[in-house]
């Protein structure tokens, strides 16, 4: 019939013109991401071969979550039973962001050389967001659009930890968590609970740290 005809004609135009509206996206946007692409890959060398070269690596993470609730600090706890809450709110939450400055010593100069550079991470497919962190967190300027966009690909995130992993330098961090997310990320699913056991996987990869926290 006449009016099925023009049916058919009107969902024709509308994917033609779909069509047509998709090629111009991807023909604005494709090029804007294998920019960057090549932006993230090439702050990625760069800092590999920071690290390569510098004395000093401090570390700062940002996560999913810091809390959990019977998990929080007092001063009764022991040093083992600090670390073990630590070690249980780590495995419950996702490094997201990993922030790393490097320090060398600079003799010509007589002063010292800092880069800092600033990775995104998928979320652990295992870990929870606690929404009142990633409100926090966006409130201080995490981009939760870039973090979608721009997190390393599995093959980024072996390359910058064993980049990391095999730092000769001091590494500095500010409290546990930023050492244990990397190890859980990365190593292990379960932190191990008794200190004597989970020192020694920490100084497997982090043979030297100063907690500026502590």
């Amino acid at each position: 019939s006449r009016e099925t005809e023009l049916e058919v004609s009107s969902c024709i135009s509308l994917v033609l013109g779909l069509g047509s509206v998709r090629e111009v996206v991807d023909a604005q946007f494709l090029p804007i991401m294998a920019e960057i692409k090549m932006r993230i890959q090439s702050d990625l060398e760069r800092c590999i071969a920071a690290l390569r070269g510098c004395s000093h690596m401090a570390l700062d993470g940002e996560f999913t979550g810091i809390k959990w609730p019977g998990q929080e600090d007092n001063e009764e706890d022991t040093a083992e039973t600090a670390m073990n809450k630590k070690s249980f709110i780590t495995e419950q939450f996702s490094l997201i962001q990993l922030g790393i400055s490097t320090l060398t010593w600079d003799c010509n100069n007589n002063n010292w050389r800092h880069e800092k550079f600033a990775f995104y991470f998928p979320r652990r497919a295992d870990a929870i967001e606690d929404q009142d962190a990633m409100n926090y967190l966006q409130e201080h300027g995490f981009s939760i659009a870039k973090w979608k966009s721009e997190s390393l690909d599995e093959n980024q995130q072996q390359l910058l930890w064993g980049a990391v992993r095999h730092f000769h330098g001091s590494v500095i961090v500010h409290g546990p968590m930023d050492i244990l997310a990397l190890l859980v990320y990365f190593e292990v699913d379960v932190l191990p609970r008794s200190q004597a056991e989970l020192s020694r996987l920490i100084s497997t990869s982090f043979p030297s740290i100063y907690d500026i926290a502590h």
